[in-house]
Formats: structure tokens, sequence, C-alpha cells
């Protein structure tokens, strides 16, 4: 299963007009994290890749912050990939962040390693960070909690399509988690209190 998403993720390629407006702005050495991000949103705000319609307008939200060179693509200090934000300026808390200059940043991970060998688990991780995005667009990201949670609701939703599409595969442990916590993904019970009474099955709007 996971060469099948492979195939499709090396299918889906990179949009040119992204990759226009992305530039190059990381170094030679993290060249292979850009392209795979680049790759990854493109892949998931297209239906015939991901066929669903949820992620996809979710997603789009990342594809925007780019084509508005907002979105910054940054080496961070873990293995994980991780979310944050440039406040482009000195702050001492959350309030004196202003949104009209606040950039969301995308931190890539120390090394290649799952991006190399799991690339499920990857663009799994993407959802998580593009979900936390969604939220910063919507000017939603200061309830920390809130947002980690939403950012694995949305990750529930991918491994229900990903089950969806590929019936024959076990979930990961970590899929499973997310699917214990979330087992409708974005449209359950479970979810819906954590969405700040916006209704999760019109995509968030």
């Amino acid at each position: 299963m996971t060469n099948k998403i492979k195939s499709a993720f090396e299918i889906a390629g990179i949009s040119q007009d992204l990759t226009d407006a992305y530039g190059r702005k990381l170094s030679k050495h993290d060249e292979l994290w850009q392209d795979a991000i680049l790759s990854a949103i493109y892949y998931l705000t297209n239906n015939k890749f991901m066929p669903n319609d949820r992620i996809n307008e979710m997603v789009k939200s990342t594809e925007k912050m780019i084509k508005e060179n907002r979105l910054l693509i940054l080496k961070g200090l873990s293995m994980y990939m991780a979310f944050g934000i440039d406040a482009g300026k000195s702050v001492t808390n959350k309030d004196e962040i202003d949104m009209e200059i606040a950039k969301p940043v995308i931190f890539v991970p120390t090394s290649n390693m799952y991006l190399v060998s799991d690339p499920d688990m990857f663009v799994s991780s993407m959802v998580f960070v593009c979900a936390q995005i969604a939220d910063f667009d919507e000017g939603n990201i200061f309830d920390p909690d809130d947002a980690l949670r939403r950012g694995r609701a949305w990750e529930s939703e991918y491994a229900l399509t990903i089950k969806r599409l590929f019936p024959e595969k076990i979930p990961n442990s970590h899929h499973q988690k997310l699917l214990e916590e979330f087992p409708d993904g974005i449209g359950g019970e479970m979810a819906r209190n954590i969405f700040a009474g916006r209704d999760p099955k019109t995509l968030l709007n």
C-alpha cells in the first residue's frame, strides 16, 4: 500500500505555479524537503489523487499562503515536521502578534528518514501541519491544545480516506490511535466540540 501511495504521490508531481510562487528558498541540501512539501500540497488539494473534498479544501489554505508569498519552509531542530509562526518582529506574548505581517512556518525535520521510508506518514504529517496553517489563516491558532487536537482530527480524516482507498491496509499504530480518538474523522461527535462552533461538515467555512 505504501508503494501505491508513493506512486500516486510521484505521479502528482509538483504544480509549476506553486514552484514558481515559492521559488528556491532552502539550501540545496534541503531542497528535497521543499519539493516534497510542494508535491504533497498539490497531491492533497487534487481530488484525483486525494478523493476527499474536506481535505482538498482545508489544504487550499496552505496553497493560498504559498501563492501570497506568506509561507516559510525552514529547517527545524527535531526529527518531526512542525508548525510555527514567524511574527515578523520581536514579541513577548501571542497578543502582540500582528496577523497582517505574521507568516506560518513549516519546520522540516533534521532527517530525511521517514520522507524516504514512509511516504504515507509524511503525507499524514502534512495534513496535520496544514490543519494548523488553516487555523492560522482563520485567526484561530492561539488555542494550542485545540489546534493540535484539530490537527489530529484532520489526520484521522486522512487515515479514514486511506482506509477507504486501500481496505486491505492495516492502519499503523499512529493512525490506530488517531482513529480511536476521532473514529469519524472531522465529522464525528468527538471532533465537533473542538471546531469552535463551526460545523466541520461544511469544511469549516
